[in-house]
This record gives C-alpha cells, structure tokens and sequence, in this order.
C-alpha cells in the first residue's frame, strides 16, 4: 500500500513539475517584460507630473497618455532640429551646455552614442568582435566603437581598437578596452543577436553561420591583416 501511494505521489509531482514548468517559461518572460514596460510608463508618468501644473496633473492619470505625449514631443522635436532654424536653436543650446564642465562631458558622451545607434553615420557599436580576454584560450564578445588612434604613444605602429565589453546579464555596464586589430576576428551577427546571446548567458545560441571561429581559424584570419 505504502508503495503505491509513494508511486502515485512521485507520479503527481512529477506531473506537477512538468506542467508548472511549462507554464513558468511561458508566463516569466511576459511577466518580467510586461513589469519593465509598466515600470518605464511610471516613470514617464512622474517627469509629466513634475513639469505639468497641479491642476493639470489629471492628465497624466488617463492609460498611456505619457506614453503617447512623450512620442509626439520627440517627433516634434525632430522636425523642428531638422530644418536650419532648428538646428541653429541646437547649436546655441548645446553651446551654453559646453560651458559646464560636468554637463558638457556627460552630454558630448549621450549625444554620441544615440547618433551612432539611432541615426547610423558611421561604423560604431555596428560591429562585434571576439578577443582572448582576461587571458590566452579564453574568448570574449565586444562591440568596436572606434580605433584608439594616438592613445598608446609608445606602440603607435600596432592599430589599436575602442571595444566596449558589456556585462552578463546587464549589457549597459561593462568595459572600455584598446585591443589590437590583429588580435580580434570579426563575429558573423547582428548586434541584436550578439546582445541577445550576452543578456542570456550564452543560452540562446547564434546560428551555426555566426558562431565563434575556433583558436585556429583567429590565427588564419589574422594573419592576412
């Protein structure tokens, strides 16, 4: 008797591991994405409540009004940067923002990276390279944001690259390296694919065109450049 209830009981849990798993993998993501969403429309809610006179913050309570008011400010605020009077009303106010040393500093650096990921005028964060990094054997993903030209006074004849190294699972923190040109191969992915692949821990794999070179195959291409 006592055999057969520990069978059955085995059974059910596994049973219930089986199916409350699956149910985990399909509800976890959406839960977490959903929580994000909800948490980043909250904070918008709140920059609204902040700018928006007391009598007006009723506003902000209707579902997605922040959401929407904030797309239409931005695109409004392309078109109006988009002709010559805009852009001269630009240059006077980032003029008067090179003036402050610490406002300057952080603003030449945002102003960067968002015309490099949103507009596309040139190469950086467009490209992923593999590296031995922290030692020989060991390989590492980054992103080339530039060449470190004039930095390393003493070894000017190697090319060196700016590499961004992001972190698992957070890939907005990381690293800033110089590594030689010749020591980096390029990695056959998007940059959607490569972030996918760091957040995730290596879990969700590149397709078996983008993956990796062996130690080998970095040595073959490395020795034409």
């Amino acid at each position: 008797m006592k055999k057969r209830v520990r069978a059955v009981a085995s059974q059910l849990w596994k049973w219930f591991k089986y199916y409350f798993g699956g149910g985990l993998v399909a509800i976890a993501p959406l839960l977490v994405t959903g929580y994000i969403i909800v948490f980043l429309i909250r904070q918008v809610d709140k920059i609204f409540l902040f700018l928006l006179p007391q009598q007006w913050e009723f506003i902000v309570r209707f579902p997605g009004f922040s959401v929407v008011a904030t797309v239409v400010i931005i695109t409004l605020t392309g078109v109006v940067v988009r002709n010559r009077v805009g852009r001269a009303l630009q240059r006077i106010v980032e003029f008067i923002v090179q003036k402050v040393p610490l406002a300057r500093t952080i603003y030449q650096a945002i102003k960067q990276f968002m015309v490099a990921f949103v507009e596309g005028e040139d190469d950086r964060f467009k490209r992923a390279v593999a590296f031995e990094y922290p030692r020989k054997g060991i390989y590492a993903i980054g992103f080339v944001t530039g060449e470190a030209k004039g930095i390393l006074k003493h070894d000017e004849d190697v090319n060196y690259l700016s590499v961004f190294l992001p972190t698992t699972p957070n890939p907005t923190s990381g690293f800033y390296l110089m590594v030689p040109e010749k020591e980096t191969v390029p990695v056959d992915a998007s940059i959607e694919d490569v972030f996918r692949l760091i957040i995730s821990g290596g879990i969700a794999e590149l397709e078996e065109s983008e993956k990796i070179p062996r130690n080998g195959d970095c040595k073959n291409k490395n020795k034409g450049k």
